[in-house]
């Protein structure tokens, strides 16, 4: 089964990742940013391989959403999965389904520091832009934007991500089990945070 960790770009999804990294996957309960892979990316190109070739078409792609996540839990174990991804539906086809999730960790961040990240993340944007980049209802991040040194670019998918204000009331609530983190809350009181993470993390 999976459990998402759903957020927009530069909102705490990689601090987070790390942590759970360090929690459930280190030997030495430490963090390690060039091993957080282990925790992967949906989607990617690797999920849809055994059923299209054709990467840069939504609607296609979403046909492929259930039956690649019904793949990936196959061996009855807890799967964490990074998305920026928007909880959407395309032509009756949802992003997530019931069946295939135990569980979303949401990671949200006030849009006023975002524009801020976002503009000082891609130097090339002035607020206008990263404006533009929040409000925009049909925003794709590209293969550029979206990874990281360590993700190898020609694996990753374009990601619809929408606006903030869509991104966030897509995941808001978005399973029976659902975690709201903010980012704030991550440098203002961090003992607390990640205290009510591990707690939502071990029934699961």
């Amino acid at each position: 089964m999976i459990i998402w960790i759903a957020s927009y770009p530069k909102s705490g999804n990689t601090w987070i990742r790390s942590f759970i990294y360090s929690l459930i996957y280190s030997k030495d309960l430490k963090p390690n940013l060039k091993k957080i892979n282990v925790i992967d990316q949906y989607p990617v190109k690797k999920h849809f391989k055994d059923y299209t070739t054709n990467f840069n078409n939504f609607k296609l792609i979403s046909k492929y959403w259930d039956i690649s996540q019904s793949q990936l839990r196959k061996d009855n174990k807890v799967k964490f999965l990074k998305t920026h991804h928007i909880n959407c539906k395309i032509e009756n086809n949802s992003f997530i389904q019931t069946k295939n999730t135990l569980g979303v960790i949401h990671i949200v961040r006030d849009p006023r520091n975002v524009i801020t990240s976002i503009k000082n993340h891609y130097s090339k944007k002035n607020y206008d832009e990263a404006f533009d980049f929040l409000t925009d209802q049909l925003h794709c991040v590209d293969v550029e934007n979206l990874t990281h040194q360590n993700i190898d670019k020609k694996l990753i998918l374009n990601t619809l991500i929408s606006s903030w204000s869509n991104h966030y009331n897509s995941w808001k609530n978005a399973s029976q089990n659902y975690l709201l983190l903010k980012y704030e809350d991550l440098e203002k009181l961090p003992f607390e945070t990640f205290a009510k993470l591990v707690d939502f993390l071990e029934p699961l």
